[in-house]
């Protein structure tokens, strides 16, 4: 790509640049899953060794999309570093008191991953791999894109408390025309990008949302899942050829 940048970072960028124009917030953290499988007698281990790592994204006016994306990979190369800190150790020392009605430190989560194969035989034994809703999601919102050699492809999921399918239907066609506008003319601000995406944009950041669910105080544990009960997932997919 022209931008000197793997293709992760710039989905990042226009994933993040996105949430910054239907939020109004431009200094906020995305969190990546990252695999811990980093040493030898890792990669044959039963389990879920991966950790969220929070990358911090902000942005300053007439910042062009190059740019934003440039800084991206900058701040994703340093939050590598501490790619080993477990989520729960970061919580501890940044939050003070916990809010139970949000995830702490973050509310959106970005992966790109490889597509994992269909099918396959390992040690005797076919397996094939399918997906499945899991009815709730931990995150406000979350965008999972997988690659191949010749596609890309995911899904979103969403709390339907705070958004509709209409919603994220728009948010991704906003962030598909971004993404290839961004591409053609990355010295282009993030601002004209904002105000060309038009209607659907101004919809998606008009449009009222119901509250969070007020999960706040002390309870027994069936009872905040009761209260939460609003907060099921909704997903919606596509598919990008390149």
């Amino acid at each position: 790509m022209r931008l000197g940048i793997t293709p992760f970072n710039v989905y990042l960028a226009a994933y993040a640049s996105l949430l910054m124009r239907f939020t109004g917030q431009q200094d906020f953290a995305v969190s990546v899953p990252v695999s811990l499988r980093n040493r030898p007698e890792l990669q044959t281990m039963a389990g879920c060794f991966v950790n969220m790592l929070p990358v911090r994204m902000s942005c300053t006016q007439g910042t062009s999309f190059g740019t934003f994306a440039q800084s991206v990979s900058e701040r994703m190369l340093g939050a590598l570093q501490h790619a080993d800190t477990p989520f729960e150790q970061l919580v501890a020392r940044l939050v003070s008191e916990r809010d139970l009605a949000c995830t702490p430190v973050f509310q959106n989560v970005f992966s790109f991953e490889r597509a994992p194969e269909s099918q396959g035989e390992t040690a005797g034994m076919r397996w094939r791999f399918s997906e499945f809703a899991l009815g709730n999601s931990a995150y406000d919102i979350s965008l999972e894109l997988n690659y191949s050699n010749e596609d890309v492809s995911g899904w979103m999921d969403y709390s339907r408390a705070l958004f509709d399918r209409d919603w994220v239907e728009r948010f991704v066609g906003c962030f598909l025309r971004l993404l290839a506008s961004g591409l053609e003319a990355p010295d282009t601000p993030l601002l004209i990008w904002h105000c060309w995406m038009g209607q659907s944009a101004t919809r998606c950041c008009t449009s009222s949302t119901p509250r969070r669910p007020n999960i706040r105080g002390q309870a027994l544990i069936h009872e905040l899942f009761e209260r939460a009960g609003g907060t099921h997932t909704g997903s919606a997919g596509g598919a990008v050829r390149g």
